[in-house]
């Protein structure tokens, strides 16, 4: 009876093996998609600050036009130079507030995910810990079944 329960120990202790592989994979999964997540976002950000940069230069072309204008004194490309410094400073006040707007949607998304990650530790933690118990329950286990076995062969061995 002793050898059929040791018997059933190990399939459970397969198991949990099998379980701690797909755990490790799955974690191993998660870097993965960890690290392109955060490549995808600084791409991103790149091409934002990049757009910024054309913008300004725009802006500051502008303004060198105007102050060409001003300089020839003609009040028609004057204004036509400050209409299109309006034009441009409202487009780079948009540009500033979607890219506001992107990097709060960006930083709750990465809230979410870390959220989403430490929930992932929480549970590989009790599954540590179940497992821990198990493998002190099965040392147990096997130290009684030895210690049954040394007092059946003690018994019948002084007979």
């Amino acid at each position: 009876m002793v050898s059929s329960n040791k018997a059933s120990f190990k399939p459970g202790l397969q198991s949990v093996m099998q379980v701690l592989t797909v755990m490790t994979i799955a974690l191993l999964g998660l870097g993965l998609v960890v690290t392109i997540w955060y490549n995808i976002t600084v791409a991103r950000q790149l091409e934002k600050d990049i757009r910024g940069i054309i913008a300004q230069q725009q802006v500051v072309q502008s303004g060198e036009k105007l102050s060409e204008a001003a300089q020839r004194q003609t009040s028609e490309e004057l204004a036509k130079a400050e209409a299109s410094l309006d034009k441009m400073n409202n487009e780079l006040i948009g540009l500033v507030s979607k890219l506001q707007q992107e990097i709060d949607d960006q930083r709750t998304d990465r809230n979410n995910f870390l959220n989403e990650i430490a929930k992932f530790h929480r549970e590989r933690e009790k599954y540590d810990s179940l497992l821990n118990n198990l493998s002190t329950e099965l040392k147990k286990l096997s130290e009684s079944s030895n210690m049954n076995r040394f007092s059946e062969q003690k018994a019948g061995g002084t007979q």
